[in-house]
């Protein structure tokens, strides 16, 4: 599932008060860009950085192709602060991180914010996504920002019909009526006698 605005705030609050900004930076990062963390999150170099666009430009692993990622605030925050830090690193990794220190911090990290344990390391990437449906960004912007190969993955895993989805199609479709009629004496303004 994917976090609420709340959810993150206190997973990310408990991260603050135990000191530890570098899983503070890996959630932020990994929920404001929504990147796979095997192989994506775990092996960003600060050369994939345009600091200038403010863009994470890679080559995905899973699908082959090259993706662009304008950085949220917060998420470029995250790499200016650690820039410093990946160039010092062997590898000049971002989060040199394996699967199991991802997997293990963050199930500490959910028993100690006291969130349910149904939300699992991949939450952040469901999130990503799921904000940008909820946010009514576009099928085929979605697929690109998710590195989908095909726009039937976003659409069968990621765009459900949440509330939230379903109250912004019917506020849409109350304003288009709005514009609409303001053309036309609206029927809707008829009022019995």
């Amino acid at each position: 599932p994917a976090l609420s605005i709340a959810e993150e705030q206190q997973l990310l609050n408990t991260c603050k008060q135990r000191e530890d900004g570098y899983w503070y930076d890996v959630i932020v990062f990994a929920i404001d860009t929504g990147v796979r963390h095997d192989g994506e999150l775990n092996r960003i170099t600060p050369e994939q950085i345009d600091f200038g666009k403010n863009h994470l430009v890679f080559k995905r692993p899973k699908t082959g192709k090259w993706s662009t990622i304008p950085l949220t605030a917060s998420a470029f925050e995250v790499f200016y602060r650690r820039r410093e830090i990946a160039l010092i690193d062997t590898n000049i990794w971002f989060f040199p991180v394996s699967k199991s220190s991802i997997r293990h911090n963050w199930d500490k990290y959910i028993k100690l914010s006291g969130l349910s344990d149904e939300y699992t390391p991949y939450s952040t990437r469901h999130t990503f996504i799921t904000r940008l449906v909820e946010a009514d960004v576009s099928p085929k912007a979605v697929q690109h920002l998710a590195g989908h190969k095909s726009i039937e993955t976003t659409l069968q895993y990621y765009t459900h019909s949440t509330n939230e989805v379903l109250e912004n199609a019917i506020t849409k479709l109350e304003e288009y009526k709005k514009a609409k009629s303001k053309k036309f004496k609206s029927v809707y303004n008829w009022r019995f006698g």
